[in-house]
């Protein structure tokens, strides 16, 4: 089942950015709106392929960050708690915005059109 809703969020990110780039903004709000629902998504994406982890250790401590390229971030674990603790809020809140983004910046762009024609 997880793999079902990883694929539909990997699904959603292509169309929502296609949605994005597909539709040209008409005003400077529906340009800000494009750059917050792109950075969204990469946000997502980074989100997504990262992963935090206390790993196992004779020494002291600390929390890796790992990236999908296989080098990563050592931190100590005093500072990394607090990352380590706010990274599923973070993923979450850039989950959401990912997916409510390209559906504001297309209704934004639609009304901005219709109010330039006058209809």
């Amino acid at each position: 089942m997880t793999d079902l809703i990883g694929f539909a969020v990997i699904l959603w990110l292509i169309v929502g950015t296609g949605l994005v780039f597909y539709f040209t903004p008409v005003s400077v709000g529906a340009r800000k709106m494009r750059i917050i629902a792109l950075a969204a998504i990469l946000l997502c994406i980074v989100f997504l392929s990262t992963q935090v982890s206390v790993p196992m250790s004779a020494g002291r401590a600390f929390v890796w960050i790992g990236a999908p390229t296989g080098g990563g971030l050592r931190l100590p674990y005093r500072y990394g708690y607090f990352i380590l603790k706010l990274w599923p809020i973070f993923g979450l809140v850039s989950m959401t915005m990912a997916a409510v983004g390209p559906i504001a910046y297309v209704v934004k762009t639609r009304a901005d059109l219709r109010h330039k024609r006058g209809t």
